[in-house]
């Protein structure tokens, strides 16, 4: 049995259902037969190569996308506010793990828009904090991004190369390749890597979202981590079964919980020293210590908006976003096709003055 906070599209194994759209199920079809003597030859490639029909995209660019994973920024600012660096590194933690189901959630079986080069983004929230995107490399894509709390209170930065690939032939895995540095007045840095996203059910099946392997949230200055495994838990012997037997009537957990271990490490040591534990579902919540810090429904402490002043090559601009957002699907394909030949032709031109 499922808590009460757990979604309702939740599966009772773990992950997200997203609604399945017969038009999308028989499109993505298309695109694994195109692909077909490359999987018959075990290389299931990167999928970010293929270009994806207008019919199947969310009316959202990646960009943009990319914005809402970082919707609880709030937690950001209570970091920055607090001298402990174990509390700050849970509360970055909290921050990572809370943006998890946002898109997801939105954009259920519809992927974004894939990013044009030079394409760039902007956005604000009411509180003051600021945040700028740009895409700055085609093949492998990468988006670079910087975000500014209010008065200051941190700076958060990096870049990523989403890598999504069919991992089978009814399933596809992604994950973002790059770094996550959060910045702090006091001269505190925390860095963070990100779980893969695995969505099951392609072809046949419930068309599944879910995170999966392991992650990590580091302090470099205090030589502390947060290690995250994602998987249900499974091991955790006592702990586990207690945090879930009011939950599940089962004893495996679903695989949307995870399990986090804060230890102290040392450059000239591979042993760490075990300092408090954590978990939760990226579909439920996240604690530490049996402290809740974020559950699902918490409000995010407000809204991104579009920055009042953009540049010509800021996402909103793209004509096919455009034409989605209209449900005009021929003129949206028609668009997204104009704007990727013209990218594939500027990259040929690069390519023949190096």
């Amino acid at each position: 049995m499922a808590s009460q906070s757990r979604p309702p599209n939740a599966s009772e194994s773990g992950g997200l259902i997203v609604v399945d759209e017969e038009d999308t199920r028989s499109v993505v079809m298309e695109i694994i037969k195109s692909l077909g003597k490359k999987l018959m030859q075990g290389d299931f490639m990167d999928i970010m190569r293929v270009s994806r029909p207008a019919s199947i995209s969310y009316p959202m660019t990646y960009l943009q996308a990319a914005v809402q994973d970082f919707s609880y920024c709030l937690f950001l600012e209570w970091a920055s506010s607090t001298q402990d660096p174990i509390r700050r590194l849970q509360l970055v933690t909290a921050f990572m793990i809370s943006g998890l189901h946002i898109n997801p959630m939105k954009m259920k079986n519809k992927p974004p828009l894939n990013p044009i080069l030079g394409e760039t983004y902007s956005s604000q929230r009411e509180d003051g904090t600021l945040i700028w995107l740009e895409q700055t490399c085609h093949h492998p894509p990468i988006s670079n991004w910087e975000m500014h709390g209010p008065n200051g209170s941190y700076t958060f930065m990096g870049h990523g190369t989403l890598v999504a690939g069919l991992s089978g032939p009814n399933t596809l895995r992604a994950y973002k390749r790059g770094k996550h540095i959060v910045k702090f007045p006091d001269g505190g840095v925390i860095e963070y890597t990100t779980p893969h996203m695995n969505i099951s059910g392609l072809v046949y099946g419930d068309r599944t979202v879910n995170f999966i392997g392991q992650c990590e949230v580091k302090d470099p200055v205090n030589m502390i981590k947060c290690d995250i495994t994602f998987g249900g838990y499974n091991g955790w012997g006592k702990w586990f079964k207690s945090k879930l037997s009011s939950f599940f009537s089962s004893k495996k957990a679903p695989s949307d919980f995870f399990e986090a271990v804060i230890k102290q490490y040392s450059d000239n040591s591979d042993k760490t020293i075990e300092i408090c534990k954590g978990g939760g579902s990226w579909l439920e919540y996240v604690e530490f210590n049996q402290e809740k810090l974020w559950q699902i429904g918490m409000e995010t402490g407000g809204t991104w908006t579009d920055s009042e002043t953009f540049l010509p090559s800021d996402s909103r601009c793209r004509p096919d976003l455009g034409h989605l957002l209209n449900r005009d699907i021929p003129n949206a394909q028609a668009a997204k096709d104009t704007l990727e030949n013209l990218q594939r032709h500027d990259r040929a031109l690069r390519k023949s003055h190096k």
